[in-house]
């Protein structure tokens, strides 16, 4: 009769951490991004971030406008 392999128990992750999946080391846990020392932002994803809050802005009105005249939408 084949042997039964246990499975692992699944233990509560700590906050700190996060699943990584490489090519190199496999399926394994590190910490998170700006845990150890602080991560920094390079100046595009800056000032992409900034234009982003502005496009939303614009969309979440026309969407308010567009669920007036339109009804419910569908996900």
């Amino acid at each position: 009769m084949k042997k039964k392999i246990p499975k692992p128990k699944t233990q509560a992750k700590p906050f700190n951490t996060i699943t990584v999946h490489s090519r190199t080391y496999g399926v394994h846990e590190r910490a998170i991004r700006g845990s150890i020392k602080p991560a920094r932002l390079n100046d595009v994803l800056a000032r992409r971030s900034k234009e982003l809050g502005v496009i939303t802005g614009f969309a979440s009105e026309v969407h308010s406008l567009l669920k007036v005249y339109a009804g419910a939408f569908q996900k």
